[in-house]
């Protein structure tokens, strides 16, 4: 949390696909910001033997500790690791 502005690690998130979006219950210690939509960039781990990490630019919605990553066609819940806001 001490990097960019404000940054979730994404391992901590049981995923789930509804739809386009992605889901997830806040649990354990991350602290997240307050209610509200913000424009963030999804960083994911490597994979495919690619050594470089993508970044997806999208919205992430949060509502009383559930997290909404909107427009997320292109992002795979496995390998969210990290949301920079």
């Amino acid at each position: 949390m001490m990097r960019y502005p404000f940054a979730l690690d994404g391992a901590g998130f049981d995923w789930k696909r509804e739809g386009q979006c992605l889901t997830a219950k806040k649990t354990g210690i991350q602290v997240l910001p307050k209610d509200g939509s913000y424009e963030v960039c999804v960083v994911l781990a490597p994979c495919g033997g690619k050594a470089e990490e993508n970044l997806v630019q999208t919205t992430c919605a949060i509502e009383a500790g559930t997290l909404r990553i909107l427009d997320a066609k292109n992002v795979t819940a496995s390998v969210i690791k990290e949301i920079r806001f």
